[in-house]
């Protein structure tokens, strides 16, 4: 079995869909599957989540860069997605997704695709028009002969259903390789601020400005608190929230911290108290899953596709995207040590149990095997 994962980008900006990538790819190889990846790259990307290598292919960006626009991708995909058994296609509305399913359809080669929250409500309404005619002209074909719509979560399902498609939808979820974070307690005798970890990418949809006005506010009843905020996203909107922490004077309670990978991304999840992300939208929600399974409580919105399993667990608290419902969530917390370290036990049980990656990767790749399977029936059959 050899499959071709294709992604808009591989860069550590690019969020979760990255991220998810790069660990399902290696739980793969841990399961004796050739898998490899093709991306588009520029010079704005930054850190990468995996290293060019012989399974990672990177062709260059063109404009315009909203689009991921590759031609190089083009060429090398014409010449080499024949030797693939299937094709893993992550994302939508962009050029590697449409490409890598115009050739997967010539060459007959079966393929699935994961949106990862693309097709959601949210995320359509921003450039709806646009969003809309491409989906009409290009992507509802490229959906509609795809053998899966591999979703993340079942909100996500929802949100894909409301297309009416023709193809079946599967919902196996996201996870992480190999959780073994240790629960750590604060000491009662700490006197150094409580740590607030936001872990996303610093995009409108994650919700930093309703976070930041909350922030204010528990500000006025307490000072015993940081807010850390790590992740990178467009400098404008970047410099936008910074303008706003200096305009609260809230430069004393918020730290950037900026992107944090590998072993500072552990040490930072080791060293927080709890965990946020008021987003407008998660699909799945991996920063979460990595907040839990590091042992932190975790306040989240109810758009987070995952937060019916933190509420069902006890693993945190899921509050509305008002700034005196995450105002009072944070401050509850703040004030029980017993039930931060109660909350995030559970959360690390709720990590084990139904976000184990090479627990869910199995799903994974019996959908795989039939899908080939079905492909060598058909062809005996021609």
């Amino acid at each position: 079995m050899k499959i071709l994962h294709v992604i808009p980008s591989m860069a550590a900006t690019y969020g979760g869909p990255s991220h998810a990538l790069a660990q399902m790819q290696e739980v793969l190889k841990q399961n004796n599957i050739e898998n490899n990846i093709a991306a588009t790259q520029d010079d704005r990307d930054g850190v990468l989540t995996l290293s060019p290598s012989k399974t990672l292919f990177l062709f260059p960006r063109k404009f315009p860069g909203f689009y991921f626009y590759a031609p190089a991708m083009q060429t090398w995909l014409s010449r080499n997605l024949c030797s693939y058994d299937l094709i893993h296609i992550h994302s939508t509305f962009t050029f590697p997704a449409m490409i890598a399913g115009h050739y997967a359809r010539a060459l007959k080669i079966p393929y699935l695709i994961r949106p990862f929250g693309t097709l959601d409500k949210e995320c359509m309404r921003r450039h709806f028009l646009r969003k809309k005619l491409y989906l009409e002209t290009i992507e509802r074909k490229n959906l509609n002969a795809a053998q899966y719509i591999h979703c993340t979560s079942e909100s996500e399902k929802e949100d894909v259903d409301r297309l009416h498609l023709q193809t079946k939808t599967l919902v196996i979820p996201l996870g992480l390789f190999r959780p073994a974070h240790s629960l750590h307690k604060r000491p009662e005798n700490d006197t150094a601020p409580f740590k607030i970890l936001y872990l996303s990418r610093i995009d409108p949809k994650k919700g930093l400005e309703v976070l930041i006005e909350a922030i204010k506010e528990l500000k006025k009843r307490r000072n015993d608190f940081l807010l850390l905020i790590a992740g990178s996203g467009r400098p404008a909107y970047v410099e936008k929230i910074k303008n706003s922490i200096r305009k609260k004077n809230l430069t004393g309670n918020v730290s950037f911290l900026g992107e944090v990978t590998g072993e500072q991304k552990k040490k930072t999840l080791e060293d927080a108290d709890m965990f946020i992300l008021p987003s407008k939208r998660e699909n799945f929600g991996l920063a979460v899953a990595e907040a839990m399974d590091a042992g932190l409580p975790v306040v989240v919105s109810a758009e987070v596709a995952i937060s019916g399993e933190i509420q069902r667990y006890g693993a945190g608290l899921v509050v509305l995207r008002t700034l005196g419902d995450i105002q009072r969530a944070l401050n509850q917390l703040l004030d029980d040590p017993e039930k931060r370290y109660e909350m995030g036990r559970k959360g690390q049980e709720l990590v084990r149990e139904k976000f184990d990656l090479t627990k869910n990767l199995k799903k994974l790749i019996a959908v795989y095997q039939t899908m080939i399977s079905a492909k060598k029936y058909a062809d005996s059959r021609a």
